[in-house]
């Protein structure tokens, strides 16, 4: 039993080659693009940015990459700290004089701080087990400042149960 063992350790100590793809640039205007995060869904990755004050994403499919496509409406500035997990996108934005932590899954942007301002540094989660997405964030809550979050069941956020 032991030389199995042995076996299958020795297999995965085996020095493995990288085999690096060529450098590509994801993006082509004269902005200041900045703060991607990628993350794969169906086996292709889904990279999220900020460009100057507007949120984009592309993914790569069939061999070559998407346009690039802004999410935020004009109603939402200020907009940082991207995130991404799957298919589920969510970052910090500034809508009405006030800070928030915007998602977008399947469906329409929503607002995920309802109660206080959304400071930033927004992060998501998924389980498939479940199908449940989970997102955080630093908020000031009137006193001082706290992590939240919020759970929904996959889909729109806006018409899920919130924990």
């Amino acid at each position: 039993m032991y030389r199995y063992i042995g076996l299958i350790l020795a297999i995965f100590a085996l020095p493995l080659q990288a085999q690096w793809q060529e450098e590509n640039s994801l993006t082509d205007n004269t902005q200041c693009d900045m703060t991607p995060d990628a993350a794969m869904f169906c086996g292709n990755p889904k990279v999220l940015w900020i460009c100057e004050d507007s949120v984009f994403v592309t993914s790569y499919e069939i061999g070559e990459w998407s346009p690039q496509m802004r999410l935020n409406p004009d109603t939402i500035g200020y907009n940082r700290n991207p995130a991404i997990t799957l298919d589920h996108l969510v970052w910090q934005g500034v809508q009405d004089s006030m800070f928030g932590t915007y998602y977008q899954g399947y469906g329409d942007i929503t607002r995920v701080a309802e109660s206080v301002d959304s400071l930033g540094n927004p992060e998501v989660t998924t389980c498939l087990c479940n199908y449940y997405i989970w997102i955080v964030w630093e908020g000031f809550d009137g006193n001082d400042y706290e992590i939240f979050a919020r759970g929904c069941s996959f889909g729109l956020l806006s018409s899920c149960k919130i924990f």
